[in-house]
């Protein structure tokens, strides 16, 4: 019975240091993620691909190519008109179905 007790302390023991080890990790990561924010180099994909109804084929990097910049915004209008926004200061129309920008 004693041995059984001193296993399950000892396994308790080593799971507690591995969740240790997990939260600095975690803290580690947190902040390295506050400091990049903070000197403006944090890089967020939020949306590297997008789907829609009546759109098929069409992802984010279809939208890139009208830009110097990587995008800031995007908005679907209509089935058929899209506006993106980047980081360059333009705007621009896009014509899903032709996959042009106008």
């Amino acid at each position: 019975y004693l041995q059984t007790v001193e296993d399950e302390v000892a396994k308790v023991e080593a799971e507690a240091e591995d969740l240790e080890d997990f939260n600095k990790e975690a803290i580690a990561h947190r902040l390295h993620q506050d400091v990049s924010a903070a000197r403006g180099r944090a890089f967020k994909m939020v949306a590297d691909t997008l789907k829609g109804k009546g759109i098929p084929g069409i992802d984010a990097s279809t939208f890139q190519r009208g830009h110097k910049l990587p995008l800031t915004a995007l908005a679907l209008v209509r089935d058929s008109v899209a506006f993106t926004a980047s980081k360059d200061g333009s705007v621009l129309r896009w014509d899903l179905k032709n996959r042009t920008k106008e």
